[in-house]
């Protein structure tokens, strides 16, 4: 079980790096191989018996939505991002993956936006990190109560 999500996780990070070569029709495979791994993964995190299990299916999981997150900002750099302050679209990584983080947390401070055409993306991104983040905790809270 663990060398098949070791298998799983090295195609995620191998995928991310193609995408970043090929372009945008490669993001969307990525986007919907990530989904998919992120929720069997999910699932056999939650349904391990034993606590030293969950500990470690959750290490791995935090370094994939790690990943998760860097691939959005990587499409949101390759297309711009919205600045509100500067009122132009800014091609920064660093703003892309402030942007990415913020999205991904559902804070949404505002001052990035996404442009016109990534606006589907960003949406699933959010929805992609609130409902990670609602599992990941409540998991965390269960394993936590067993002891």
């Amino acid at each position: 079980m663990r060398e098949a999500g070791v298998i799983a996780f090295v195609i995620v990070v191998v995928l991310m790096a193609i995408s970043l070569l090929i372009g945008v029709t490669a993001w969307v495979v990525l986007y919907v191989y990530s989904v998919f791994y992120f929720l069997v993964f999910l699932y056999y995190a939650v349904s391990a018996r034993e606590t030293e299990n969950r500990i470690q299916w959750f290490t791995v999981y935090g370094i994939i939505v790690v990943c998760i997150i860097f691939t959005y900002a990587g499409t949101y750099w390759q297309h711009g991002i919205f600045s509100s302050v500067d009122k132009k679209i800014i091609f920064s990584f660093s703003d892309s993956l402030y942007f990415s983080i913020v999205t991904w947390t559902t804070l949404g401070y505002g001052d990035f936006s996404p442009t016109n055409d990534l606006r589907l993306i960003a949406s699933i991104q959010a929805l992609l990190g609130y409902l990670s983040m609602g599992l990941y905790i409540g998991v965390i809270v269960s394993t936590l109560t067993r002891r």
